[in-house]
C-alpha cells in the first residue's frame, strides 16, 4: 500500500528536533544518514565543508506501522537558506517502480524539478520537486 509521510528540513537542527518528536510521539530512529557519509565521487560534487558534513543528510522516525516522520539538514552551499515554516514535503512511497513513474511524470507536470527521478547511491528511485502549485514532493521507491 503506498504511504504518505511528512518531510521536514531543517537548517542544523534535524537531529535535535527529531529526538524531541520522538520523545512526544514515540517511535524508533530507523534511518540516520549524515553528509559525511555520501560516497566520495557525489560528495566532490558538492560543497560542504567540516561544519556541515555531521549534518543529518536523511533521518527516519518510525511512529508506528503506518506513520514516518522523516527529516534533514539543509547545507548552506547547496542553495537558498530555509525559511521556517515552510520547510516540509509530502513524501510518497509507491508500491511499484511503474507507479513511481507515473506519479512523477504526472506530479511534476508543469512544476518545478529539484531531483528528476532516478536511482540513488542508497539504492532507492528517488525525486524531488514542486508541483505547479508550488507544493514540495518527494518520491522514494526503494529499488
Amino acid at each position: 500500500m503506498m504511504q504518505l509521510n511528512t518531510y521536514l528540513a531543517f537548517d542544523g537542527e534535524a537531529e535535535a528536533a527529531m529526538s524531541f518528536y520522538q520523545t512526544i510521539l514515540g517511535g524508533e530512529f530507523v534511518d540516520v544518514l549524515r553528509y559525511k557519509d555520501m560516497p566520495t565521487d557525489l560528495a566532490s560534487d558538492i560543497e560542504i565543508d567540516e561544519q556541515q558534513a555531521d549534518r543529518i543528510m536523511h533521518m527516519s522516525l518510525a511512529i508506528n506501522e503506518s506513520n514516518i516522520l522523516l527529516a534533514n539538514d539543509s547545507c548552506p552551499s547547496m542553495g537558498a537558506p530555509l525559511v521556517k515554516g515552510t520547510q516540509y514535503a509530502i513524501c510518497i512511497q509507491p508500491d511499484s517502480e511503474d507507479e513511481a513513474r507515473r506519479i512523477y511524470e504526472q506530479l511534476s507536470e508543469g512544476g518545478e524539478i529539484e531531483m528528476a527521478l532516478e536511482v540513488q547511491f542508497w539504492g532507492g528511485l528517488f525525486a524531488s520537486f514542486k508541483d505547479k502549485f508550488g507544493i514540495a514532493w518527494l518520491i522514494d521507491y526503494p529499488m
